[in-house]
């Protein structure tokens, strides 16, 4: 079986057990949830979660993989609306985070040795570039379609940012195995610059809305001055013309 072949097989069994567990009642899920599927926080335990999906899916999958990840998070939220989950959260969350996201890397950085080998050749762009997007698709075993855009880590974590400048330099020099993805990366760079000249449409259109705001502001103070000083004038005339009557 395949990567992509696999992502679809778990992403379709932790469906199917979701959906188990919350057509249970509330007693019986309740019992369900604190055999070890819930931490303390109220989070799933996702190493137990994982074992239940099995096709060697493991915790870090729930992250990597958006379908995944989005699921377990759709299903917290009902448990939580059926009230069933209270949240513990300690100070150890952030210390978790970070222990969790070196552990991705340490991961990653392992994977990412064979990349460019005959098993497993880099995925290049339409300009002969490492295709980023999709190297994160293939470490996460996800379809390339699930994925915006390569995980910010990617140029934040100094190791995986020099790693991934080295394979991309052994692209250009012809030194790897390659894979040509010409299509897919157009298409990207096609969606890209639409999304691009939207926004450029749409800064332009609140440019031109704010500087008619303006002119019009300007043009009812003056109205309005005007009225103001129409009305002293008048006000000066009536009274002078008083003041010869009498």
């Amino acid at each position: 079986m395949d990567k992509r072949a696999k992502g679809k097989a778990r992403a379709k069994s932790l469906e199917n057990i979701l959906n188990d567990l919350l057509t249970q009642n509330n007693d019986v899920l309740s019992k369900t949830l604190q055999s070890g599927l819930l931490k303390n926080d109220g989070s799933f335990h996702l190493s137990q979660l994982a074992k239940m999906v099995g096709f060697n899916c493991e915790a870090v999958s729930f992250r990597q993989n958006k379908s995944l990840g989005q699921q377990v998070k759709d299903a917290h939220a009902k448990l939580k609306e059926r009230g069933l989950i209270t949240s513990n959260k300690t100070n150890e969350i952030g210390q978790t985070k970070m222990e969790i996201g070196n552990k991705n890397e340490a991961m990653f950085l392992l994977w990412l040795k064979d990349v460019g080998t005959s098993e497993l050749p880099a995925p290049i762009n339409h300009n002969g570039r490492l295709y980023r997007k999709a190297v994160w698709a293939m470490f996460s075993e996800q379809p390339l379609l699930d994925v915006n855009r390569p995980p910010n880590w990617f140029n934040t974590r100094p190791f995986v940012k020099a790693e991934l400048e080295a394979l991309d330099v052994k692209l250009v020099r012809g030194e790897v195995e390659a894979i040509k993805m010409d299509r897919e990366s157009i298409a990207d760079d096609m969606e890209n610059s639409m999304t691009s000249a939207l926004v450029r449409k749409l800064r332009s259109e609140i440019k031109t809305l704010k500087e008619k705001l303006t002119a019009e502001r300007e043009a009812r103070k003056d109205a309005e001055l005007k009225v103001k000083q129409n009305e002293l004038l008048a006000t000066q005339i009536h009274t002078g013309k008083m003041a010869s009557i009498q």
